[in-house]
């Protein structure tokens, strides 16, 4: 783990958004969550706790391709990822069947880690 930093009431609120999430959240989503937690939890304070929390490897960045990163707490293990193209959400799903993956890898290739993005809509949702 990384370096200790004092507990503070608006990292425990951020952390615990993170925690109660069903899906990575970016930072706007974090505040705004916290905030009933924490009223008067500022953006800026969002982002000096986002930082310090990546550098102690308590929270993960979900950088998705065209679009704003979002954090959720590590997870182990391969990972798919659905983004809404309409609300620009990103979902995490149960995955694809990884053997059929390493299948089709060149031989003697062994993968370290595994990022699907599956974009598109939920049915309902207009463009």
């Amino acid at each position: 783990m990384g370096k200790r930093f004092r507990d503070t009431k608006q990292r425990s609120a951020i952390l615990e958004t993170l925690k109660n999430a069903e899906h990575p959240l970016t930072p706007k989503e974090i505040q705004e969550s916290a905030a009933a937690q924490v009223p008067g939890l500022g953006i800026a304070t969002v982002y000096r706790n986002i930082r310090l929390l990546l550098d102690n490897k308590e929270i993960e960045a979900i950088e998705v391709p065209g679009h704003r990163a979002c954090y959720m707490l590590p997870q182990n293990g391969h990972r798919t990822l659905v983004v809404c193209r309409e609300t620009n959400r990103v979902h995490l799903t149960d995955g694809v069947d990884l053997q059929l993956m390493q299948d089709r890898l060149p031989e003697g290739f062994c993968p370290e880690h595994i990022e699907i993005f599956i974009y598109g809509r939920f049915a309902g949702e207009e463009s």
